[in-house]
């Protein structure tokens, strides 16, 4: 059986739930398989309804999985879950934020027992404040190395791996208090309008030439010179597993277009998309 699995279209199916029943009744009832779900750049807030519909269909998957008493679900929002007027939003008016359908559905995944992990992008690094106060998630650091069934996984949204002048320039920009505090004092409507022009430069940003070779050359360093086993980022809204020597490379897509996502369980790493 191989280390690591490849699939780039193989859906989420209703049926895994009754699988992995069946596969795990040698453990005792007190074991819990642990199963770790990375997604990014679902943009929550933008004008798509029909992806907001799929990713909620997602987490009630993940919830009945959940349910599974063999089953330890754990979920990774690797950045840019909200688009940046809504994180605005939530963030200068924090009664906001209670009433946010995102905000009540992790609140759904933590009832039923889903651990949640919450690490900023940078159309939403103003909620890590939000979401630690809120206690909806852990909040992490980009670029952090945490051990999962004794890999070495290195974990990102990946928007700092550009350091062209223009994306160091936005980052500045995204997050000066100074820019957060203007948006409080003028209004919901100029805010909108303001954050959307940001919104839209950080999009042409992204689509730059030659941005995934640097997150694959980033991934590569890592394996290579630093002994981390696999590397997961976002950011790109590009779906990617790559082997590297005896290291891989995911990036876990978007929730727009790709509706793609990362598994980690019992050391295998996959890619797939919910269909």
């Amino acid at each position: 059986m191989k280390l690591f699995q490849r699939s780039l279209n193989y859906p989420l199916d209703k049926n895994y739930q009754e699988k992995s029943t069946h596969q795990e009744n040698h453990f005792s009832l007190s074991y819990r398989q642990p199963i770790y779900y990375f997604i990014s750049d679902s943009h929550w807030g933008i004008p798509n309804a029909g992806h907001q519909t799929k990713l909620l269909d997602f987490f009630k998957i993940l919830k009945n999985q959940a349910r599974n008493q063999y089953l330890d679900v754990n979920l990774f929002l690797l950045g840019d879950l909200f688009e940046f007027w809504t994180t605005l939003a939530l963030v200068t008016h924090k009664n906001i934020f209670s009433n946010n359908i995102m905000a009540k559905e992790i609140n759904s995944l933590k009832a039923v027992g889903i651990k949640i992990y919450f690490l900023p992008g940078n159309h939403d690094y103003w909620l890590k404040p939000v979401f630690s106060q809120q206690r909806q998630a852990t909040v992490l650091d980009n670029f952090q190395i945490l051990s999962f069934d004794g890999k070495n996984v290195l974990i990102g949204h990946g928007e700092e791996i550009n350091q062209s002048f223009f994306s160091r320039l936005t980052r500045k920009i995204y997050r000066s208090k100074i820019l957060k505090l203007i948006f409080y004092l003028i209004g919901s409507e100029l805010t909108m309008i303001l954050s959307k022009i940001l919104s839209n430069l950080s999009s042409r940003l992204r689509f730059q030439t030659g941005l995934e070779d640097k997150f694959f050359q980033f991934a590569q360093n890592k394996i290579l010179k630093e002994r981390v086993d696999i590397v997961i980022l976002g950011h790109t809204h590009k779906p990617r597993l790559e082997k590297i020597e005896n290291g891989y490379y995911l990036n876990t897509g978007d929730w727009i277009h790709n509706f793609s996502y990362g598994i980690l369980t019992r050391g295998e790493i996959s890619l797939k998309k919910f269909i």
